[in-house]
């Protein structure tokens, strides 16, 4: 009786080791927080602290000058996740279009820390970096390097979402903390970000702006719509609207916040049928 309650007990440990395994590859895709995607931190997941709490950071560097590219050219992004304390992290990145298709393709040049994995969302199989098993296992911070191939630049003006997981380590998501960012990344005309034109479909004025500005758009049904302001290395800086739009004509008033200094921003509509970047001057 005892030699089977030991076995038991064996057996018993074995699923729990390996479930912990399972559950420390928790790389997915497309839970940046992009058009038509949830977080981590959503209900039966990340969910014990609120989003880009708890004093950690998730921040992306390249060897994008400027976060610019030309075309057809392969470059080097890192993604470092932080959080003092902490010693298993995760990441998961994807570079999207104006239609928020994969801009480019990702190159995989780390594969013992990195993988590939993909999603449908919105019909569109979203290809993203993410960790391998247990590859953020590093004390304080795990630095994440991929590369990535830039489209022709008429594919215009990208975005890449990422986020970062600092994981407490014992194969359940309780406890965790998430974090998330986004960076545009802009074609290289030669005359930097003045090339940048306004889409018919979206009218933003006066711009330049001081305190406030409206945004002029259609849509052929309701939907959830945001609109985000950037700064000129295009960092999402604040959220300055969030709203179901009316079917048709709409005409938004937007604040600016109080405290915004004078200089070039970016601002991101964004919704289900759109994904807009517009040039914005603030005075």
């Amino acid at each position: 009786m005892k030699r089977i309650f030991t076995s038991i007990l064996f057996i018993s440990a074995c699923i729990i080791a390996l479930s912990s395994a399972v559950m420390s590859d928790n790389g997915r895709a497309s839970y940046n927080g992009a058009p038509g995607e949830v977080t981590c931190n959503t209900t039966n997941c990340h969910n014990t602290f609120a989003l880009n709490s708890g004093g950690g950071s998730v921040v992306a560097t390249s060897n994008l000058v400027n976060w610019k590219y030309d075309p057809m050219t392969t470059y080097t992004i890192s993604i470092k996740v932080a959080r003092t304390g902490n010693h298993l992290f995760g990441v998961g990145a994807e570079i999207l279009n104006n239609a928020n298709d994969n801009g480019g393709t990702l190159i995989i040049t780390d594969a013992i820390h990195t993988q590939i994995k993909s999603r449908t969302v919105s019909g569109i199989s979203r290809r993203n970096v993410v960790h391998q098993l247990n590859g953020g296992n590093f004390q304080d911070s795990a630095i994440f390097t991929f590369n990535w191939t830039s489209p022709d630049t008429s594919a215009g003006p990208l975005t890449m979402y990422f986020s970062g997981n600092a994981a407490n380590g014992t194969g359940s998501p309780a406890g965790d903390y998430v974090y998330i960012a986004s960076q545009i990344i802009l074609p290289n005309t030669g005359n930097g970000i003045n090339n940048i034109t306004t889409i018919d479909e979206v009218r933003i004025y006066p711009n330049p702006a001081n305190e406030k500005f409206y945004i002029h758009y259609n849509t052929l049904k309701s939907e959830a719509l945001k609109v985000f302001l950037y700064d000129i290395k295009g960092s999402k800086q604040i959220e300055l609207l969030s709203k179901i739009s009316d079917v048709g004509e709409n005409n938004d008033e937007v604040n600016l916040p109080a405290n915004i200094s004078t200089g070039v921003y970016f601002i991101r509509l964004e919704g289900s049928s759109m994904n807009m970047i517009h040039k914005l001057v603030v005075e």
